[in-house]
């Protein structure tokens, strides 16, 4: 584990960056000068102590990869919405109670990983992830499956145990 505790805002020179893995460490916050790093495809802060993702996230058009598991976020925000290359996004044990409905844009999403949260509903724009593989919700509080999610035609894993759903929908 690192001590790193903050990403310098100098980071915003480093245009041409592609790839960005700062985990395991003390992080707090992600500077909004992350902004200027659009050639960014991967974007790994796993383990750090991060509480919220900046709306200037929605600059970071080229990001395929978005992997922010073991932190404090609390909202996944709705400017996601243009990350529209992202196939893999991590949000798994944090803090966040909804799924933006935003998330139907996200069309080139094959992985979602969601698990360990305090989500209650899956939104019904959820169907709009057709290139959906893997979807991870387990040990969330889900009391419910919308019937949408039989338009995800691709879905090959689906991890909804530990959560409170009493039937399965027709």
């Amino acid at each position: 584990i690192n001590k790193l505790i903050k990403i310098p805002k100098e980071i915003q020179f480093l245009t041409n960056l592609q790839e960005l893995d700062l985990g395991y460490n003390q992080i707090i916050e992600i500077p909004i000068e992350i902004r200027f790093l659009t050639h960014l495809q991967k974007l790994w802060l796993i383990c750090n102590k991060i509480k919220e993702i900046p709306t200037e996230i929605q600059f970071l058009t080229n990001l395929h990869e978005l992997r922010v598991f073991n932190n404090n976020i609390t909202e996944i925000p709705k400017e996601i919405q243009f990350l529209t290359n992202l196939n893999n996004l991590d949000f798994s044990n944090n803090q966040i109670t909804e799924i933006p409905k935003e998330i139907q844009f996200l069309t080139n999403l094959q992985y979602l990983n969601l698990d360990s949260n305090k989500i209650s509903v899956i939104p019904k724009e959820i169907q709009f992830l057709t290139k959906l593989q893997q979807l991870y919700l387990w040990n969330n509080n889900i009391s419910e499956i919308p019937k949408e999610i039989q338009f995800l035609i691709n879905l090959q894993e689906l991890q909804l145990d530990n959560n409170k759903i009493i039937e399965i929908p027709k």
